[in-house]
């Protein structure tokens, strides 16, 4: 096969085929599936240990959900080495998703496999209508001022989506070896850009957000910005989890803006997972989403409750064709979009004890010291 028709699979229209029956990502899967295996002893052995039958026994997507393919998130996080599941030595990119406790993530991607990430996330929003060629806009990020770290990778990648940028502004600013929240640089910002009269695009941790409205609450003031809000990374802060639509209704209320698109996704899978118009994070034709059940080591029904399961074909820089993720959820089918993809419903995180990412990290700078002047 033709590693050139993974890219063709890339270039398609993201939410308009077939979930069950589509010859072109099944293609694209088993060669995905092969380069790993040819290129990582660890995943080879891997696989081996857990009896793969052989990628000549996949004729179908069904057969794609196989458990000896499958590598759980929390044992790449916490037990691989990088060494393992790389497979390139072409590296264009590093992303760590740090964590409190436990060893970061650290992702790679090669020429190729950057260039497929960012035809994905264009297609994917421009299919949403969420790019803008045209106009010009301000950035305020709600994340990492260290492009390195996965979060912040992101949301710089999302920029490209409304490329002409006046000014841009990152609120988790870097001191010395850790990282502070700006809150009175975040104020004065917002204040600088409503008297532009630019655009804003806001993007980045919620909880952040959120904070940032609790404070302009506190002052009595609001803003009215034409733009949009890409809120990712979690929405668990300091003291509560927020409802998505009572968050969405206090960025209209706060900042003007009721274009809010929240969006699922985990570095180690690198497929970002959009709202749509009624709120549902499809899948798009570049993944297949799937639940699993750790006690029966069994992929469930596509509507029964499990961990999120992952298959994408677009990485050829390290082992994340098959992974399984720690958050909890189910698919659904015929949103009322008229989409043809199902959608991903998010329960929530499994465990007692989180992995630990970028998202997580970054709530622990609320209680620390950030520079405020109030």
């Amino acid at each position: 096969m033709n590693i050139k028709l993974i890219d063709t699979l890339i270039n398609s229209q993201p939410f308009n085929y077939d979930y069950f029956n589509d010859n072109l990502f099944l293609d694209s899967m088993k060669l995905a599936i092969s380069n790993q295996l040819e290129k990582s002893n660890f995943y080879k052995n891997f696989t081996k240990l857990k009896n793969f039958k052989g990628i000549e026994n996949i004729k179908s997507i069904e057969d794609l959900w196989d458990y000896s393919l499958f590598i759980s998130v929390f044992v790449l996080k916490e037990f691989v080495s990088e060494a393992d599941f790389q497979i390139t030595n072409d590296i264009q990119v590093e992303i760590f998703s740090s964590g409190t406790k436990g060893k970061p993530s650290r992702m790679v991607l090669n020429k190729e496999t950057l260039e497929r990430i960012k035809k994905i996330v264009f297609n994917i929003y421009n299919d949403y209508g969420l790019v803008d060629l045209e106009n010009e806009y301000n950035y305020l990020f709600f994340t990492y001022e260290d492009l390195s770290q996965g979060t912040a990778f992101s949301d710089i990648l999302l920029s490209s989506l409304a490329p002409k940028i006046k000014d841009k502004f990152f609120v988790l600013r870097k001191k010395e070896s850790t990282f502070y929240f700006d809150l009175e640089g975040t104020i004065n910002k917002l204040k600088e850009y409503q008297e532009s009269g630019l655009r804003l695009r806001i993007l980045g941790f919620p909880a952040y957000i959120y904070y940032t409205i609790e404070e302009l609450r506190k002052r009595n003031l609001k803003f009215k910005f034409e733009g949009v809000v890409l809120p990712g990374g979690g929405w668990k802060t300091h003291k509560q989890e927020i409802s998505i639509d009572y968050f969405k209704k206090l960025i209209y209320e706060y900042f003007g803006i009721d274009q809010v698109r929240d969006l699922y996704g985990m570095v180690e899978h690198g497929i970002p997972y959009v709202e749509c118009e009624y709120g549902n994070k499809h899948i798009p034709r570049y993944s297949r989403v799937r639940t699993f059940n750790p006690f029966t080591k069994k992929f469930n029904n596509y509507d029964e409750i499990g961990l999120l399961s992952f298959l994408t074909p677009y990485a050829n820089s390290y082992t994340i064709a098959a992974v399984i993720s720690s958050d909890v959820g189910y698919i659904e089918f015929d949103c009322k979009c008229k989409r043809k993809s199902p959608y991903i419903v998010l329960i929530g995180r499994a465990g007692k004890i989180k992995l630990r990412g970028c998202a997580i990290n970054a709530l622990n700078f609320l209680n620390l010291n950030y520079e405020s002047k109030s």
